[in-house]
């Protein structure tokens, strides 16, 4: 029984069945706390990628510097060794004659000495002058000096002599028998060759040590605990903070000169690189995206301990709001509950002009309307009564006139007047048609019955009247709103055959274009002026008209057409130059559901 109990206490209430003000306490509780959830950590995440792109731009550019700065540092070098054509290639003599020799170790060795003087002594580990398959000539600078003597077996010497005349970059290498602990060295190499006919007289070595390497990479100190190493274009690192990671392949796959992307290196990490022109080596600088995360948790809880108490204040604010609105709102439906049951003469105290006090107003407004029109239902019942005794009295008259017609035709018969017992027999039909319809859509094969039958009580008038019907037998089905062709031959006949003396000719043509039905009915009769013919289509384009009698039976069937159909259909009127008047109806054709139920109707 306690479960039970548990059970109903419990139980949940859908929302549909809360109160209004727990109702809005909730709404507005979620509407400020999803909105407050999904900014802070939208916010956030785009202020994180923000700074993720700044810190990417920033490493990019700062990178870009340092290629500037090592481009240049290596145009220097290569500038310096061109000065060897200044000093040192006026000693150099084909003759091995003593004093030729000693002519061409002076210039060779002032050639060096005066390099070692240009460019700042720690720098330069030695300068070497390398001919006939040997070190010839040396310079040392702040170490001691290197054994090239393996030159010819290194690879390099005929990659120099290759290049004729042009500096060649030798990567960061360990002096040959130099052990773990000695620093790298880098080389700059070029043969020096004889300008009259490109023979090189021998290569020139310069080594040069790494110190400038890493000074250039820390001066450009990235933030952020970017690490920023050198590799070549075989991906290879050259030269690298932890000298441990020289030789080893990068681990990202670098695309054009330059660019930024994101790689696994243990963990994922925004690496920006730029490529060397001069030197075909790329300065790559790497930031750890987990340190980025980690500089930017204090800002992430910041935000969330401020939009706690946002939300705890908005909660508070939003209950306090809630009672304020539900508290009238319950004192109007206590006084809705008197009105359902009759009490109209209640009305609710208005005390501010806001949203509250205007529903008041309007509750108050609508108590006295519907006291109002509850004393006039009474009234309007007898209205009703009244209007339906005239429709039954209206239903009544035509049927007598058909009767009399009928009369009329028998008596004219009984007398032998042929002639106008079949005028008054074409009458009763157009009559007894008329009665008949009360469709809204029938076949136009129907609307072109009413049609032949009125012509024929106008032909009695006018012997002369020609009257011509060409449409193409799969139309004759087609639905079309009832009583709309009739009226345009009629005016046809009022305007332009009857003022012609009763001569002429009626044609009625008709196509299917898309899912429209296009009708055109020409008269040869009186025709119209330029001047009528703008009256007539400025009375076509009135929204409402009064009966003056002129083509208001025209005026109905465009009115009729474009009610059903929208402004873009209805009729228009238009004069040929041979003297025909056409009058074209453009309407939809409806679907074969509405010709259906009109076929129904009329059977």
């Amino acid at each position: 029984m306690k479960e039970a109990a548990a059970i109903r206490r419990f139980k949940v209430v859908p929302f549909k069945d809360w109160s209004l003000d727990k109702k809005l306490v909730f709404v507005y509780a979620m509407m400020i706390i999803i909105p407050v959830i999904v900014v802070t950590f939208l916010g956030f995440q785009r202020y994180h990628d923000n700074l993720s792109g700044r810190v990417s731009e920033f490493s990019l550019n700062l990178t870009d510097q340092i290629v500037r700065n090592l481009d240049n540092y290596v145009h220097q070098i290569d500038r310096l060794s061109m000065t060897f054509y200044l000093d040192g290639v006026d000693g150099l003599r084909g003759s091995r004659d003593p004093m030729n020799l000693y002519t061409e170790k002076i210039s060779i060795d002032r050639a060096l000495r005066n390099m070692m003087l240009i460019i700042p002594f720690e720098d330069i580990k030695g300068i070497y002058w390398i001919r006939g398959g040997e070190v010839q000539y040396s310079q040392y600078g702040s170490s001691a000096m290197v054994d090239h003597s393996d030159f010819m077996a290194a690879g390099w010497y005929d990659r120099v002599l290759g290049a004729d005349g042009r500096g060649v970059i030798l990567p960061p290498y360990r002096p040959p028998g130099a052990g773990e602990e000695e620093p790298y060295i880098f080389s700059y190499a070029r043969s020096i060759v004889n300008v009259a006919n490109r023979v090189p007289y021998g290569v020139l070595l310069i080594d040069l040590s790494t110190s400038y390497l890493m000074e250039l990479l820390q001066e450009t100190k990235i933030p952020t605990s970017a690490t920023v190493f050198i590799v070549d274009d075989n991906n290879r690192i050259i030269y690298h903070p932890d000298s441990r990671l020289i030789g080893d392949r990068f681990g990202a796959r670098l695309g054009a000169s330059y660019g930024k992307l994101t790689a696994d290196l243990d963990g994922q990490t925004m690496v920006q690189y730029v490529r060397s022109q001069t030197t075909g080596w790329t300065v790559v600088s790497t930031v750890p995206l987990r340190q980025l995360s980690e500089e930017l948790n204090i800002l992430r809880n910041l935000l969330w301990v401020f939009s706690g108490t946002v939300l705890l204040l908005a909660v508070l604010l939003s209950s306090g709001l809630t009672m304020n609105i539900i508290r009238p709102l319950k004192a109007m439906k206590r006084m809705m509950n008197r009105v359902e049951l009759g009490d109209y003469t209640v009305r609710y105290p208005v005390r501010s002009q806001d949203e509250i006090g205007q529903l008041g107003r309007s509750f108050n407004h609508m108590v006295a309307q519907i006291d109002e029109l509850v004393s006039r239902v009474l009234t309007m019942r007898i209205y009703q009564q009244q209007a339906e005794y005239k429709v039954l009295r209206s239903q009544i008259n035509p049927h007598f006139l058909y009767n009399t017609l009928e009369s009329i035709n028998m008596k004219a018969e009984i007398n032998g007047d042929y002639e106008v017992a079949d005028m008054v027999s074409l009458l009763g039909k157009l009559f007894r048609l008329s009665l008949q319809e009360s469709s809204d859509q029938i076949p136009l094969s129907r609307e072109l019955e009413y049609v032949r039958v009125y012509m024929k009580l106008q032909q009695v008038r006018f012997p002369g009247l020609v009257f011509e019907v060409e449409l193409a037998p799969e139309l004759l089905e087609t639905p079309t709103l009832p009583w709309i062709v009739q009226p345009v031959v009629e005016n046809a006949i009022v305007h332009g055959i009857a003022p012609a003396r009763g001569k002429g000719e009626i044609r009625i043509r008709g196509w299917r274009q898309a899912d429209e039905l296009v009708l055109q009915i020409a008269d040869d009769g009186a025709g119209l002026t330029a001047d009528r013919l703008a009256e007539v289509h400025a009375s076509l384009r009135q929204p409402r008209r009064e009966d003056d009698g002129q083509h208001i039976g025209l005026y109905n069937v465009h009115r009729r057409i474009a009610n059903r159909d929208g402004e873009g259909y209805g009729l228009s009127m238009d004069r040929h130059t041979q003297g025909w008047t056409i009058v074209t109806l453009r309407m939809r054709i409806v679907g074969e559901e509405a010709q259906d139920a009109a076929s129904d109707d009329h059977r």
